[in-house]
């Protein structure tokens, strides 16, 4: 599981590339967690290179959402 971030627009794009499941979820909520830990976070998670997503997945970006929205900020998915 690799995240690749980057800026654009004012938000910040992530991109996990390959499969989010209950194995590699652990190694890419840190990585989130880091891309989200300012005030009022703009995030965009572009799921497009993703190969599989599954109930952890879907926790994760749960959890992403209350963090960011808990900081004022926004999440997007693509």
């Amino acid at each position: 599981m690799r995240l690749r971030t980057h800026a654009t627009y004012g938000f910040t794009v992530a991109e996990p590339l390959g499969e989010i499941d209950i194995a590699t979820v652990g190694e890419v909520r840190p990585l989130l967690d880091a891309v989200t830990e300012g005030p009022a976070p703009t995030l965009a998670v572009d799921l497009r290179a993703t190969t599989f997503f599954d109930c952890a997945g879907l926790s994760l970006l749960s959890r992403l959402h209350n963090r960011i929205t808990e900081r004022g900020g926004r999440l997007y998915l693509v």
